[in-house]
């Protein structure tokens, strides 16, 4: 049976899901996580080794600059896109943390806009956030 239009793009979606919460699930099971939601926001850059309970290192950009993000923004839409990206990038490589190929700046308006309403722009889509993100002007 062939799928069309509409069909076809919920297809196309429902398997770009599918691809994005299997590479989640290797994540949390590699290296050990477990999600909560976090009240306050790390948007800290860090050298250090020790990463506190709850929290992941990312990497972001060209210069591989350190972040600590609390586990629960794996499962946000904006993380779930970012992680997309890390894997077509990177696949499943796992060398001492998550490369996220976008730029440093973006990242850190991102958790700026995270960080002033959490459960309200956590669940947006994409587009969405990156709509708030233009008409803001924060890129």
């Amino acid at each position: 049976m062939a799928f069309t239009g509409k069909r076809r793009i919920k297809t196309i979606g429902k398997s770009i899901q599918v691809k994005q919460m299997i590479f989640v699930k290797r994540l949390i099971k590699t290296l050990g996580l477990s999600f909560f939601s976090s009240k306050t926001i790390t948007t800290t850059s860090t050298t250090s080794g020790c990463v506190p309970s709850g929290y992941l290192p990312v990497y972001v950009g060209w210069n591989r600059v350190r972040f600590l993000i609390p586990t629960g923004f794996l499962k946000f839409p904006i993380f779930m896109f970012l992680l997309d990206k890390a894997y077509e990038e990177f696949g499943f490589k796992f060398s001492g943390g998550i490369v996220l190929p976008c730029e440093v700046e973006f990242f850190k308006k991102l958790f700026k806009l995270l960080q002033k309403d959490e459960k309200r722009y956590a669940s947006l889509k994409v587009d969405e956030i990156l709509n708030i993100l233009v008409s803001d002007h924060m890129i």
